[in-house]
């Protein structure tokens, strides 16, 4: 028995039929035999005609099926008191905190919820069964979306694309070597070469030269890994005891796994896992050279040494600057202070700035980061017409773009994390200060606009793209269709498409191609070296519409390019895309 907390109150009162509720904490309790599967759970499920009574007990409130009330409090040994009863239609996409991570889980409803056993609701891992699969892909979920090293169509989604296929296949070769044969693995080479890989690797393990990080991280991997899957080896039992010595390097993946998924974004505020490993490996090199020499033991004291300096290194650039560095289960978000030129704050989240804010009490309201004046957003916005306006915007980052919001208008942003909407609350002003009617919905971008009527936007503003990592199905024939229906005629979609890596202009040109709509960029430079000015990024920002009066307009025509569909570019669906093509 697992619970979920409530998230959503208000929607959990409607449904029993209650003003409020007496106590907002309670849980709605799902029951499972597969715990191990909770990591990667997407939704609960509820049947529409079984009847759901809200249940008051001495630890709070719990949702539990009728039927099995009796039986779910005498198993956790509590007494309770039934205040509402509803059926599970009524539950429908209410969403409930997840117990290990900082997201929500909805209630999508299934007729293969039984009243056999558990508490009458069962949990969803698309990844893992194919009910769950099913369900969620009902509700609108795509394979991108489904949390798991594979996704339901057998894709993946790196940080930087296809780059998990070299070390994945590394690490495999390492093991079918050291455990096919003993000549594979030449011991004195391998703990030379580990001791010199070690350091080198906690030195670049801060480093955005691509170029020489990835060859010394591909070359480091190889070697450690024979190292660790070598030493491995030579510790195989006699034929008696292999059943333990196998079952024990599965439980040792698995305790990695489990560190790796849910310890370390609980305990640790950062990417710091890695200079860790990379210390466990050097002290492990030590052990297993402990009685070879007394030189090869000072040798493996100074591998230590360097090593932790060179993480050390790594997590202070982190932490340096750092006000403050939340971590959950989608990235570590911090923001950082800047007094020069001007003073400044910044969001960043993994390794990318997503916006900020001048901190002088006369500028917090302007234009800085992803959004100057001359920018493809700062040049929409100075061409619309003067009217109230109605925008939307897939991530929130630090609320940047509302520097452009006046009195009457309305921005509504999606933010699927958590984290960075308590950020942007709480360490800028931007959502406070503004004269506009600020919404946050907190969710998948595009599954929250799937869910909604149409929102006649005079915006959607897409900025969600600068990242290492870009959500693939933000970007497909499906997508489009759903910004559309939220879209006044004549509206626009506006795309950040400023990325280290990935082109998206030719999958935005087709997808606009297809509905009849032009697609231009518009690019501009960083800003000054000196003053406000500053902060200001260079951008790539791809706009979209039909509407020709703004395309005409002066700042947009001065600046923009009409973008062209490469010769054989196939448009990107839920069910097909290609990264290779717009890789940088």
């Amino acid at each position: 028995d697992v619970g979920f907390g409530f998230a959503e109150p208000e929607k959990i009162a409607k449904a029993f039929g209650l003003a409020d509720l007496p106590d907002e904490k309670g849980w709605i309790v799902i029951w499972t035999t597969t715990p191990w599967t909770i990591p990667g759970n997407q939704a609960l499920n509820a049947h529409p005609q079984h009847v759901y009574n809200l249940v008051a007990t001495e630890r709070g409130l719990l949702i539990l099926a009728a039927d099995l009330q009796d039986a779910c409090l005498a198993r956790y040994r509590l007494s309770g008191e039934t205040l509402a009863s509803c059926k599970g239609k009524a539950l429908e996409l209410i969403g409930f905190r997840h117990p290990f991570f900082e997201r929500l889980a909805p209630v999508y409803l299934g007729e293969y919820v039984v009243l056999d056993t558990g508490t009458g609701i069962v949990h969803s891992a698309p990844a893992y069964g194919v009910e769950d699969f099913d369900s969620c892909r009902h509700y609108g979920m795509k394979d991108e979306q489904i949390l798991t090293p594979v996704t339901g169509s057998g894709k993946f989604v790196a940080s930087l694309p296809f780059l998990w296929i070299l070390p994945l296949s590394l690490y495999l070769a390492t093991f079918i070597f050291c455990f096919d044969h003993p000549r594979w693995y030449r011991r004195n080479i391998f703990l030379v070469l580990a001791a010199i890989a070690l350091p080198v690797m906690a030195w670049y393990s801060d480093s955005l030269d691509l170029k020489v990080a990835i060859p010394i991280y591909l070359a480091g991997l190889f070697v450690c890994c024979m190292f660790c899957h070598g030493e491995l080896a030579q510790l195989k039992p006699a034929p008696r005891f292999l059943t333990t010595y196998y079952l024990m390097i599965s439980l040792g993946g698995a305790i990695g796994g489990l560190l790796v998924g849910l310890v370390a974004p609980h305990l640790l505020t950062g990417y710091f896992e890695l200079g860790i490993g990379l210390v466990a490996c050097a002290l492990l090199l030590l052990y297993r050279t402990f009685r070879i020499a007394w030189w090869a033991m000072i040798g493996c004291a100074a591998v230590i040494g360097a090593t932790a300096w060179g993480a050390g290194k790594a997590i202070d650039y982190q932490v340096a600057d750092s006000r403050v560095m939340m971590r959950n289960f989608y990235s570590v978000t911090r923001t950082r202070e800047h007094d020069t030129p001007v003073p400044f704050r910044s969001m960043v989240h993994g390794g990318i700035v997503h916006g900020g804010q001048l901190l002088d009490p006369d500028m917090r309201l302007a234009p800085s980061s992803y959004f100057g004046p001359n920018s493809g957003y700062g040049r929409m916005f100075a061409s619309l017409p003067d009217a109230p306006r109605n925008v939307g915007v897939i991530g929130l980052g630090a609320g940047s773009i509302i520097a452009y919001a006046r009195k009457g208008d309305t921005f509504r942003f999606y933010e699927i994390n958590p984290q960075v909407v308590e950020l942007a609350r709480r360490e800028v002003t931007f959502m406070a200060d503004s004269p506009a009617r600020i919404d946050v919905v907190l969710g998948d971008g595009r599954l929250s606009l799937e869910r909604e009527a149409s929102q006649q936007f005079d915006v959607l503003a897409m900025d969600a793209f600068s990242g290492d990592s870009i959500p693939l199905h933000l970007l497909t024939r499906e997508a489009m269709a759903i910004y559309l229906r939220h879209l006044k005629p004549g509206g626009v979609l506006a795309f950040q498409a400023t990325n280290r890596f990935i082109d998206i202009a030719p999958v935005v040109a087709s997808l606009a191609a297809e509905h009849g709509l032009t697609a231009v960029m518009i690019s501009d430079s960083a800003g000054a070296e000196d003053g406000a000015d500053y902060w200001i990024s260079g951008t790539d920002q791809i706009l979209v519409t039909s509407n020709r009066a703004l395309l005409e307009a002066k700042k947009i025509s001065e600046a923009a390019a009409v973008l062209a569909i490469p010769p054989g570019f196939r448009i990107w669906t839920d069910s097909f895309n290609n990264l290779l093509r717009v890789l940088k």
